[in-house]
């Protein structure tokens, strides 16, 4: 088992970088819009679109069908047919009519509609998983395996060839690639088809009493393991009505709700055509678009911008701000200015009146200034 596990790791991370180095992406960021889309709206937009709905139900259902089959094949052989090693003759056929058919329905894929490719194979499909009810011998078992197995490949591939429609569609609509979040809850439904398969297989079973096989690795059974006291080899009939059940008509059911789900997906090859001549015409003018507002900027970028333009009004210079003046009252006496100001008026009112005013001239001092007086009587008697 290790050696097995390692071989096979070695060959998943080989083959992913294989495909990580191989692969050239050929979208450029110009092609896309620029507008912001929250979580929220990606969410709300990828649930509200049909056209995605029926594929991601298609390749639930489908592979929901293989599963059921798979999981259930072997108890099939043991209880019904009465011997378990035809399986290990079931399960070539299947795979050697699978690898044959395959190139047929991708031939037929590309010259028809794949709605058409998915109808066709999903009804002989139908047919062959149906059929396993009635059988009741080996050859009877080889012969609907190898047709069952010729259209094994249909409910894998035709999906996976319609998700890039999807794609597209979503494109024309929000001008954004995708691929991640589409992708994303696609192959979340491969898991969830095995998910259902086994839990259904298991609950009916149980419900119905199956009894569980003794352990294989040398130890005994547990005795609550076998409640009923039958032989393990032989089963209730109503658990082998349920094994035929789900080898034959309920994974019928789940193909034919596939089938239905292609049938009525709204992007046909006339209008996937259309649309993805609509896609490249965006793509091209949404490129340009950016191109342009790019080469825009650089240009302005590179070019000095001029001071900007001012008025007859603004290019005058501010008017002088004055200091604000403060009137403070106050009951002090006259200070020297006023007596200096009354004496200048009785020296003038005595030069009138013909007094002498042949006297020297007084000078009036008084701190740091100097006021000069007429010539007066006696200077310091006012």
């Amino acid at each position: 088992f290790r050696l097995s596990g390692a071989v096979v790791g070695l060959l998943m991370w080989a083959t992913a970088w294989l495909t990580f180095a191989g692969v050239e992406e050929r979208w450029q960021a110009e092609q896309e819009s620029q507008e912001r889309m929250g979580l929220g709206m990606a969410l709300r937009t990828l649930l509200q679109n049909k056209a995605y709905l029926c594929v991601v139900g298609a390749y639930l259902c489908g592979p929901t069908a293989v599963v059921l089959v798979q999981s259930n094949l072997l108890m099939f052989c043991k209880y019904i047919l009465g011997d378990a090693s035809i399986i290990q003759r079931i399960i070539p056929c299947v795979q050697v009519s699978g690898l044959l058919c395959l190139p047929i329905w991708v031939r037929l894929g590309q010259c028809f509609d794949k709605r058409v490719v998915y109808v066709i194979a999903g009804t002989i499909l139908m047919a062959a998983v149906s059929g396993v009810f009635f059988i009741k011998g080996e050859l009877e078992a080889l012969v609907l395996a190898s047709i069952a197995g010729a259209c094994l490949s249909v409910p894998y591939l035709v999906p996976y060839s319609l998700l890039p429609d999807v794609i597209d569609q979503d494109e024309l609509h929000t001008g954004k690639r995708r691929e991640g979040i589409f992708v994303g809850f696609f192959t979340v439904c491969l898991k969830l088809s095995v998910t259902v398969s086994l839990t259904l297989t298991n609950w009916s079973l149980k419900a119905l009493g199956y009894v569980a096989p003794s352990t294989t690795c040398g130890a005994n059974a547990e005795p609550e393991s076998n409640p009923f006291g039958r032989d393990e080899e032989y089963q209730d009939d109503r658990v082998v009505l349920c094994i035929r059940l789900l080898v034959s008509f309920v994974p019928a059911f789940f193909v034919f709700v596939a089938t239905v789900l292609v049938w009525r997906f709204p992007l046909t090859r006339e209008k996937q055509g259309e649309m993805a001549k609509m896609v490249s015409e965006l793509r091209e003018e949404r490129r340009l678009q950016q191109q342009t507002e790019k080469c825009s900027a650089e240009e302005m970028e590179r070019t000095p911008t001029p001071p900007p333009q001012m008025s007859e009004a603004e290019s005058l210079p501010p008017p002088p701000v004055l200091p604000p003046v403060t009137l403070v009252a106050t009951s002090s006496p006259p200070s020297w200015r006023s007596a200096c100001s009354r004496r200048m008026r009785r020296c003038a009112a005595g030069v009138l009146m013909g007094r002498p005013t042949d006297l020297p001239t007084r000078s009036c001092r008084r701190g740091d200034s100097h006021v000069a007086c007429p010539p007066c009587k006696p200077a310091w008697d006012l």
